[in-house]
């Protein structure tokens, strides 16, 4: 196809304009002269090798949607649209049937007779009265006017079907009324497109800055870099390209902030502002990230890949994942950032999570391998390993080597074996049945009774499988009463004087044919082995779970029942399950256990003793399902505002934490089955006890003592007037980089100094000193105190992180390096993750 340089046309924001006479014998084709001349050009392509099979596809498309204007619009100006769009696929080589914004200022003319110019004749009949005939027929001349642009998206918008033709006059509302478009806005179909400045690539969901924006962005920014006052219009502009920039690099809006508030600081915009130093601090990580940006970041995924949460204040910090959880407090655990900015705990918090959470362990990793395992492993994987594994065993035998452990020369064995013997069986379906010979029929057994089969045939020799025959016609085969029994035959939840029963139904494949239901049979145990109770039937039609049964009389309450479910189908009766003993629904008890009495156990939990009521079918009227515990404040509240703790099996104590220091409770107890609660017991009165020691012991030093232990010594604690008096001191002792976090107390009484024994050589060992009363344990110094064999270590812990040993050596990083990695590390983590393409 030869490009045609002429000059017969001018495209512009509103339409087409005809600068010179045009060649007549081309708008003279005829719609079939132009389709011959199409296929003529498609032919060329295909023999040229310009076109592939999807550029064939592509080019069909095209015809088509032609073929549709053709119906539409005149064909003259259909042909010049065709015309147009033929030399600027020519120039820009893009997939035939591909939208062009160019192109869309052609006003294709409608037809006269044509449904859209019917409809819009009718609603706009009034005009084209007025009009008469001061318009040529089908001609456009010189731009377009408002109206006209508004009157052509009306046609467009009826073309589509985006409305109806009606028999009443047709209107057409929107909240703004009939707003004519600029074509030259207007982006068609298309995977790739400019938005607001960014390109939007849906095939790799990607986000992109264009080169040429990116080169006038990073030039703004060396400008900036050298100046050292600027204008608001000037800040302006520089806060514009940036909030455009950040679009694209996520968390870029962070670095926005300190540019906004200098330009909010100026009260006039004639003024001129002094750039300041954390003006250029933020422009400077805009020009370092700048330099490594390739210009494109991946769409993000609005869900989240994880649930973490962090918070931080004045007083603490903490994470939460997944069950797991962290707390730190600023005074006693890193005094260094006590006084810290909130943003920088903030940091801390999340920065804790990443260290506990993100890395890799044996242990996690064999988690979620087994999680993987548990979601990726089908039934039929499963199956597939099954057979691999048989396969290698049956290789082993016959060659008569073990299979375990493999060696090297036996999987290579292995492996010329399966390349050289069994290449290209796998290609055989799983439900296959293999023919050694030449016979020409098989007799295939276990098929499933009620359901139909479908058979193909093909030929297997040392090279492999051969191409598999045409299906069969289906087969179907007989049907069959079920071969299996119903399985988990249990007791359900029910009513007083029922008896509730719970079984797992039969699946499809199980059930052999039509009309499946089931026969549930109860009777009461065999009393004397010479008498045999009649079994109680009813039958159940359809694929069922339970059935509910009421049993006659008072005392039916928890009574042993056998049980057996028997499924069956229009063809017969199935296998009966095996006799189940279930009991009949329990009643509401009257049991209340007695000798009720309760202890401080702390000063924030009781410890409640009670005489158990005795588990038997009288008392409990069922089954002991356990004891309820009910405990209120004695001044202020009543027994309905009451707290409920509940305690499986059957006890005779339990333990209710969570109370308040020093504060007088009532406690009762109270029993419960399958029914629900028993009677409450009377009223127990007890007082927690005063609080634990809040001061921690001071001064806290380490020496060495012997081959296996060092001395400790500390400052003791005195108890104040609301704290229990104090009993004596627990030296808690556990090793640093013990991932099991065994810790072990010594108690060395009211005395202010104990031996600690059984200190490893080699180790590191962590050690915090503590009071406690009948109030239970009090604070514990801080921070943990280090030491080994040899005594004592003196560090700093806001300035050194103590770090596991490599061979047998400790060694101290200071904290300056640390912060350097630390940051990098996350920095990176959190800008360059989300801009990976």
């Amino acid at each position: 196809m030869q490009q045609e340089k002429d000059d017969l046309l001018t495209l512009t924001n509103t339409g087409v304009k005809i600068n010179k006479k045009l060649d007549r014998d081309y708008y003279k084709l005829s719609i079939e002269q132009w389709g011959y001349g199409n296929a003529a050009i498609m032919q060329e392509m295909i023999i040229n090798q310009e076109l592939d099979d999807q550029g064939v596809r592509d080019y069909l498309e095209y015809t088509k949607y032609i073929n549709r204007l053709f119906n539409k619009y005149v064909k003259g100006s259909v042909l010049l649209f065709d015309r147009e769009y033929r030399e600027l696929q020519f120039k820009e080589k893009f997939r035939w049937g591909v939208s062009r914004p160019h192109l869309q200022d052609f006003q294709l003319i409608s037809k006269p007779n044509s449904l859209t110019m019917q409809t819009l004749q009718g609603s706009l009949g009034t005009n084209a009265k007025k009009e008469g005939t001061s318009k040529q027929k089908g001609s456009r001349r010189g731009p377009f006017t408002p109206d006209e642009q508004v009157e052509k998206q009306i046609l467009y918008e009826l073309s589509n079907g985006n409305y109806v033709a009606t028999c009443v006059k047709p209107t057409i509302v929107s909240a703004l009324g009939a707003i004519p478009k600029s074509h030259s806005k207007v982006e068609g179909p298309s995977q790739q497109l400019v938005f607001l400045g960014v390109v939007v690539d849906s095939v790799t969901m990607t986000l992109s800055l264009p080169s040429s924006k990116l080169q006038d962005f990073n030039n703004l920014l060396g400008t900036f870099s050298r100046r050292k006052r600027a204008s608001v219009r000037q800040l302006e502009t520089l806060i514009g390209k940036l909030n455009w920039a950040s679009q694209v690099i996520c968390g870029g809006r962070t670095f926005l902030c300190r540019v906004l508030d200098l330009k909010n600081a100026v009260t006039e915009r004639h003024h001129k502002v002094l750039l300041t130093e954390d003006f250029f601090a933020d422009l400077q990580w805009w020009i370092s990230f700048m330099s490594i940006f390739i210009g494109t970041c991946r769409i993000q995924d609005p869900r989240p890949i994880t649930s973490l949460q962090t918070d931080a204040s004045s007083e603490g910090g903490g994470g939460y994942y997944n069950g797991d959880y962290f707390y730190i407090n600023w005074p006693l655990d890193l005094p260094a950032c006590a006084m810290a900015h909130i943003n920088v705990k903030e940091f801390i918090a999340i920065f804790l999570s990443v260290c506990r959470w993100g890395g890799f362990t044996v242990q996690s990793l064999q988690n979620q391998a087994s999680a993987l395992k548990r979601k990726a492993w089908a039934n039929s994987t499963t199956s597939t390993y099954r057979t691999d594994m048989k396969t290698y065993l049956d290789f082993c035998d016959h060659i008569s080597v073990p299979p375990l452990p493999a060696t090297s020369k036996t999987l290579q064995l292995y492996a010329t074996y399966l390349a050289k013997c069994r290449c290209l069986i796998s290609d055989i379906p799983v439900n296959s049945v293999t023919v050694e010979g030449t016979l020409r029929s098989v007799k295939v057994l276990h098929l499933s009774p009620g359901s139909s089969y479908r058979f193909k045939v093909l030929a297997v020799n040392i090279y492999g499988a051969g191409p598999t025959s045409a299906p069969s016609d289906e087969y179907p085969i007989p049907g069959a009463a079920p071969s299996k029994a119903p399985a988990n035959v249990r007791r359900g939840e029910g009513k007083v004087g029922s008896l509730h029963i719970v079984w797992e139904p039969l699946p499809p494949k199980d059930q052999h044919g039509w009309g499946i239901g089931y026969i549930v049979e109860w009777r009461l145990p065999q009393q004397d082995v010479r008498t045999e109770n009649s079994w109680e039937k009813e039958l159940l039609p359809g694929n069922v779970s339970e059935f509910v049964t009421t049993i006659p009389g008072r005392n039916q309450y928890y009574v042993q029942y056998e049980v057996r479910v028997t499924a069956y189908n229009m063809f017969g009766v199935g296998r009966s399950s095996p006799i189940q003993y279930i009991h009949s629904a329990d009643d509401i008890l009257v049991a209340v256990p007695n000798m009720v009495w309760v202890e401080a156990y702390n000063s924030t939990a009781l410890m409640v003793h009670w005489t158990a009521v005795p588990n038997t079918r009288d008392s409990m009227k069922g089954r002991l399902r356990g004891y309820k515990v009910n405990y209120w404040l004695r001044y202020g509240e009543d027994e309905n505002q009451a707290t409920q703790a509940s305690f499986s099996g059957q006890i005779e104590q339990a333990l209710v934490i969570g109370l308040l220091p020093d504060t007088w409770y009532y406690v009762s107890v109270q029993v419960y089955n399958d029914a629900g609660n028993g009677q409450k017991s009377e009223k127990y009165p007890q007082k927690t006890f005063r609080r634990a020691p809040r001061m921690y012991p001071t001064e806290v030093h380490v020496h060495s003592y012997s081959s296996d232990s060092v001395m400790v010594s500390f400052r003791g604690v005195s108890t104040q007037v609301e704290e229990e008096p104090l009993q004596g001191y627990k030296i808690r002792v556990w090793e640093t980089f013990d991932n099991s976090k065994q810790v072990y107390d010594i108690d060395v009484g009211r005395a202010v100094s104990g031996i600690v024994s059984g200190i490893k050589r080699h180790s590191v060992y962590k050690m915090r000193v503590l009071g406690y009363s009948r109030g239970g344990d009090g604070a514990m110094s801080s921070p943990p105190t280090l030491f080994t064999l040899g005594g004592y270590i003196f560090y700093d812990s806001s300035s050194t992180l103590v770090l596991p040993a490599i061979s047998s050596a400790t060694f101290t990083v200071s904290s300056s390096y640390i912060e350097i990695i630390v940051l990098i590390r996350f920095c990176f983590y959190l800008i360059t993750i989300p801009f990976g393409t």
